[in-house]
């Protein structure tokens, strides 16, 4: 494996590479131009496979290559529209985040790869995320989802769809009542719709290409969709901005009281957002059991 730091400190380490079979020799200036030009036409949508030839037979060409094999989503460390995670472990489409407005709670989804098959997965189910805008994170390269184990089995890409709309809304706080409402049913479903289209949207591009529909591992948290390589779970979507004088909750009751974490049931009681498969020996709550979560058909 090797990440696209590991490939610019290799071309920069090199005097002179010489081209197993043309026997023309390249200079380390000159190789880092052909990296640039290769990144900018990947960018502007050039088959990143196309690309391999820029460089001269022999070692640096077979570098370059396991470079995009292990750069899962074409590079998308130098993709503006991508940027890390705190823990480098995820890349966020960041246009989408600043586009869509997310819930308090409510549906999230991943799909899932294979290290063999996420790049395919990846060019996909990415373009098909980005076309529509809909904020997502996926990992980063392959030596990171070699190490995906526990918790974040088969979490390649997450997916985090914005709301129906936002008649639960008071500015950016997302409201709910103290009792049992039309309002708490709203405001428990408000991704709901935007969640199905995803899962069209995302099951048809899978379909139209060569991949299989089924495949990956199913994360410990989720429920499968369908037997496909795509789960779901219900949850904490966006609870709180983070400000210099601390957590800036989201969610408030209708009289002003802050939701402080949790999950708001029908009758507007928080509940623990608990990711486990069944409820505990000690009868912790379960997300599949919410009232009024309006279940994934």
């Amino acid at each position: 494996m090797t990440s696209l730091k590991e490939f610019e400190e290799f071309i920069k380490s090199v005097d002179n590479v010489t081209s197993q079979s043309s026997g023309t020799q390249y200079s380390s200036e000159n190789l880092k131009g052909r990296l640039s030009k290769a990144l900018e036409d990947i960018s502007n949508g050039e088959d990143p496979e196309s690309t391999i030839n820029y460089f001269p037979s022999g070692r640096t060409r077979r570098r370059y290559a396991t470079m995009l094999e292990t750069e899962l989503t074409h590079y998308p460390g130098e993709n503006p529209r991508y940027s890390w995670d705190d823990d480098r472990f995820y890349l966020k489409y960041d246009s989408a985040f600043h586009e869509k407005k997310l819930p308090y709670q409510g549906y999230k989804l991943r799909v899932s790869a294979t290290p063999e098959e996420a790049r395919y997965v990846a060019k996909e189910v990415l373009s098909s995320l980005q076309e529509i805008s809909q904020p997502h994170k996926v990992v980063g390269n392959l030596e990171t989802l070699l190490r995906q184990d526990g918790s974040q089995k088969g979490k390649f890409i997450t997916i985090y769809p914005g709301i129906d709309n936002d008649n639960v809304f008071e500015g950016n706080i997302q409201l709910f009542n103290k009792s049992e409402s039309k309002l708490n049913k709203k405001s428990i479903n408000i991704n709901y719709k935007t969640t199905e289209k995803v899962l069209e949207e995302v099951i048809d591009a899978i379909k139209e290409s060569s991949i299989s529909l089924r495949g990956g591992k199913k994360p410990p948290t989720d429920l499968r969709y369908k037997n496909t390589r795509i789960s779901y779970r219900y949850g904490e979507i966006f609870p709180y901005h983070r400000t210099k004088l601390g957590k800036k909750w989201r969610a408030q009751y209708t009289d002003g009281t802050k939701i402080k974490g949790g999950l708001v049931n029908i009758e507007g009681n928080t509940v623990p957002d608990n990711r486990e498969k069944h409820k505990g020996i000690n009868g912790n709550y379960n997300w599949r059991t919410l009232e009024g979560r309006k279940k994934l058909t």
